[in-house]
């Protein structure tokens, strides 16, 4: 379908232009193609070894035409992990490692470069990629800048219309009257500059078609095809459903009980591994019964499948042509047999006002006997290309191979609030507007103004517990009158180890100095290294920061250890996998925030956490200056301001105050490396918790804390459901006994800073128990 978006690419000229090459003999050879190639077959025809492969028709590859396939990497309706799996099935020749792009020092995305083909993902972009990151989309196509055709196809959709009135069509045919459409334009056109096609979506299914279709004229109607792109495609029916349910797993939009089913259900041996699970067709009977209910949760219950982390532009039943023409291009069997799925209609109706206005059809020549303009139309599609790659390899072999350089978006820097690296304690009571009191709490000594009475500064995890212990103490001995109310302790990131270690601390000298615990929250913590470790590269890698390449292999959480005991080959690639984390200006407390660039000279909060993130080989050192990602300057020259002092009553002696703490940093000692323990007795003495996490962040991501909270195996009180806020998604709630696991949709590691509504609301709903 060559929607508007498809449109905005379309350049006449040096321009680029979506393309699909159509081959109308081909449709899908690959049975004939899988079994002509093998060697028992190739050796019993008398096949010569330097003949190539064979092929039933001539591809893009083949005759040397450049493309490039992007993905914005929120999208799920065509989500990137399909097009990356189908890009490694062409097994085109791979032109080295993917790199990051950029544009005036921030990250805009990673480039995978093959042998005419290039792979590029826009970080933080949904399906449209020129609508939801312009600057990126500019970016992409610069080398291609020029005129732009809009060609609105197939016949009824938009203003186009056949002149018998029919709209039944099938991709092959969509191909040809697209090429006749490029003919009558050239014949009424004497440029002879390069043309390239663009388009996205269902145009991984046109471009290939169309741009093959162009290939094969050439003998006969000669046009100078420069290239193609295609955005966020749909280039295989199969990838894209299979890939579909990693991506909303690793998403956090599928919960660990229904994806730990499926996979049971529908993968070989019960192991998670993309070439053996088939989500897509040929389902068992209790196969189908999660794959649909995976469909209910994706499909249902408004989310934007186009971005994943905006809201839905209504939250209502009314149908979409577009949504609806998408919904049925996946899991096309499940639809014909089961009728599932009508996705709410996510589309803006501003286009179809202005398009639709008499002035504006009057001055675009628009027939009255045409129909209103809409950006998709219902009618009899009939589907006929299952894969795009042959296509892809026709076009391949006729261009040249360019190289590119990195990239960078000239983004603005979201700006938000530092939150302290201490633990918070806090009393709540309900009264109207108000939802409690707040104690903060700095910790350990020599963090932020907290200090020690003897100068040390070194301590350790069961140090810090006895020392905030004591704390409490003393504020309940200058305030008595708070000593009865329900005490809620939380904090964030390494308050993983914080928190649970001063709550049991709590409940263990409660016989001698009663402390009325009401319960504890734990954002993004850090609750087991091993968790963190290893679901790190697993979020990775479903979030397009870590390439096919370094992520081969069975990918089941079970059996990859990237924390301990690794073998040479594995710890090889693992460093890889950490070097692109950690050292390539990532922003590790949100994947999708720029990282503000700034270079002071001070000790800094990130150089901390990403310690803890990789700690067997991020050892404590002397680091003195602040990465890229953060920026405390504001706070500090605030706090550090002789008046604020003053305000707070800090002692003169006391040391300046920093976000994190480098003398602590090089002595502190870690010796609580699994919160679990702790938590289970807070479960065993009735304390209860809430997990919440912003899915985003990756210094504490929130599959490790699913994974901690599975491994408790406390009852389940409820089933995994989405809550919402001002009535769009805010993220997912799974009940157990006295523990909630929390997601915030599009949140970092600082929830009340990113999404300070959802996290008013969710604090509220844990005190008056209403979640």
């Amino acid at each position: 379908m060559m929607d508007k978006y498809n449109l905005h690419y379309m350049r006449q000229g040096r321009a680029k232009r979506d393309i699909l090459t159509l081959d109308p003999p081909c449709t899908d050879s690959s049975k004939e193609r899988s079994y002509l190639n093998r060697d028992v077959a190739r050796n019993a025809l008398h096949i010569p070894s330097f003949v190539q492969d064979w092929e039933l028709c001539r591809t893009l590859h083949d005759n040397n035409i450049r493309g490039v396939l992007y993905n914005g990497d929120v999208d799920m309706a065509c989500n990137f992990l399909g097009n990356q799996w189908d890009i490694e099935e062409l097994e085109f020749e791979d032109l080295g490692p993917s790199y990051q792009w950029h544009v005036n020092g921030q990250i805009a995305g990673f480039v995978k470069r093959y042998e005419l083909l290039d792979f590029v993902t826009v970080r933080g972009s949904g399906h449209m990629v020129p609508t939801d990151k312009p600057a990126e989309a500019l970016h992409l196509i610069d080398s291609f800048v020029g005129n732009v055709i809009y060609l609105e196809s197939p016949a009824c959709v938009g203003f186009s219309y056949s002149d018998d009135g029919s709209c039944g069509v099938s991709d092959e045919e969509v191909a040809e009257m697209n090429y006749r459409a490029i003919q009558s334009f050239y014949e009424k056109s004497i440029e002879t500059e390069s043309s390239s096609l663009t388009g996205e979506s269902y145009a991984g299914v046109y471009i290939p078609t169309l741009s093959v279709r162009i290939v094969e004229g050439n003998d006969t109607f000669p046009i100078n095809f420069g290239g193609f792109a295609i955005g966020n495609g749909l280039l295989s029916y199969e990838n894209n459903d299979n890939s579909m349910m990693f991506f909303a797993r690793y998403h956090a939009l599928l919960g660990e009980d229904l994806w730990d089913e499926m996979v049971e259900r529908c993968c070989d041996g019960g192991i998670e591994d993309r070439f053996g699970c088939n989500f897509h067709e040929n389902y068992t009977a209790q196969c189908e019964v999660s794959v649909l209910k995976a469909l209910k949760i994706l499909e249902l219950d408004g989310l934007n499948l186009y971005n994943i982390y905006k809201p839905t532009a209504t939250r209502n039943t009314s149908i979409n042509a577009r949504t609806l023409f998408d919904d049925m291009n996946r899991f096309r069997s499940l639809r014909r047999e089961k009728g599932v799925g009508q996705t709410m209609d996510n589309s803006d109706s501003s286009e179809r006002a202005y398009l639709n206005d008499p002035a504006v059809r009057a001055a675009l020549h628009i027939p009255d006997t045409v129909q209103d303009w809409d950006r998709s139309s219902i009618f009899a599609y009939v589907r006929t290309v299952e894969y795009s790659d042959p296509y892809l390899k026709t076009l391949h072999d006729s261009g040249t191979v360019e190289e590119r350089s990195m990239w960078y978006v000239n983004g603005q820097v979201a700006g938000y609030t530092k939150k302290l690296d201490l633990l918070d304690t806090v009393t709540i009571r309900g009264s109207g507007h108000m939802v409690g009191n707040v104690i903060f709490l700095e910790s350990p000594a020599c963090v932020g103004f907290s200090y020690d009475e003897n100068g040390t500064c070194n301590t350790r995890d069961e140090d810090v517990a006895e020392q905030n212990y004591k704390a409490l103490q003393h504020f309940y001995e200058k305030f008595p009158e708070y000593r009865d109310r329900e005490l809620f302790i939380t904090g964030e990131s390494y308050g993983g180890i914080y928190i649970p270690t001063l709550c049991v601390r709590i409940v263990e000298g409660n016989d001698t100095y009663p402390i009325n615990l009401g319960g504890f929250a734990i954002g993004n913590g850090l609750t087991s290294y091993k968790s963190n470790e290893d679901s790190m590269m697993f979020f990775g890698h479903y979030h397009a920061l870590i390439g096919e390449e370094c992520c081969g292999g069975v990918e089941d959480r079970f059996n990859c250890d990237f924390f301990l005991n690794m073998s040479g080959i594995c710890e090889a690639s693992w460093l890889k996998a950490v070097k692109i984390l950690e050292l390539d200006g990532i922003n590790v407390y949100n994947i999708y925030s720029e990282c503000e660039g700034l270079t002071s000279d001070d000790v800094s909060r990130e150089t901390f956490d990403r310690i803890n993130m990789f700690f067997n080989v991020n050892a404590p050192a002397n680091n003195s200056r602040e990465p890229t990602c953060t920026d405390s300057s504001n706070l500090r020259n605030y706090l550090n301001s002789p008046e604020t002092r003053e305000a707070l009553h800090i002692p003169s002696f006391v040391q300046d105050w920093v976000i994190c703490s480098n003398e602590v940093n090089l002595h502190y000692l870690r010796t609580v490396y699994n919160s679990q323990p702790y938590l289970r007795t807070l479960h065993d003495n009735g304390i209860r918790g809430v997990l919440y996490n912003g899915d985003v962040d990756m210094a504490c991501n929130f599959l490790g804390n699913q994974w901690d909270i599975e491994g408790l195996e406390f009852d389940e009180i409820e089933e995994r459901r989405m809550w919402y806020v001002n009535g769009q998604i805010a993220g997912y709630v799974q009940k157990f006994e006295l523990l909630d696991f929390v997601t915030i949709r599009g949140s970092g590691h600082m929830v009340p800073s990113d999404k300070p509504a959802e996290a008013l609301h969710m604090i509220a709903a844990f005190y008056f128990k209403f979640f």
